[in-house]
């Protein structure tokens, strides 16, 4: 990697001064093609599915669902749905990681504003969110 590319990644992904934060809109990228579900939350969120068991000559994989199911003290199954974003800046290039390097490199037009963005879909969408674990949900809004 260059040098100073992780300063400007950084830089992008974290805008202290306008309470901004990078997360990708997976609209129109080639992760988009690859999910299982379509994006939600006005592309910028999408569902995530964990197997305990993800197949033949892998080992069996206790995150997050163990951890997670302790914590809610609910039952674990052995694949759960979660709502994630993903941080729209990586320099790490993980061999199995499955991003495309263009929703990784902070293009700004996948910035996302907590204090603004979030109301533009929160109350739509992400309030009436179905993962099976109703229970113990929280409502981003009242």
């Amino acid at each position: 990697m260059k040098a100073g590319m992780d300063a400007l990644l950084r830089n992008r992904a974290i805008n202290i001064d306008r309470k901004e934060i990078l997360i990708t809109n997976f609209y129109n990228t080639k992760q988009e093609r690859d999910l299982t579900e379509p994006p939600n939350c006005n592309g910028f969120g999408r569902i995530r599915h964990f197997k305990l068991d993800a197949g033949s000559g892998w080992i069996i994989n206790p995150l997050p669902i163990l951890p997670a199911a302790k914590a809610l003290a609910v039952k674990s199954d052995s694949q759960i749905r979660t709502q994630v974003f993903q941080n729209s800046v990586c320099n790490w290039r993980c061999w199995y990681c499955f991003v495309d390097y263009s929703s990784l490199i902070g293009d700004p037009k996948h910035c996302l504003s907590p204090l603004n963005s979030w109301t533009k879909f929160g109350k739509q969408f992400c309030n009436n969110l179905n993962l099976g674990y109703e229970k113990h949900q929280t409502k981003i809004y009242s």
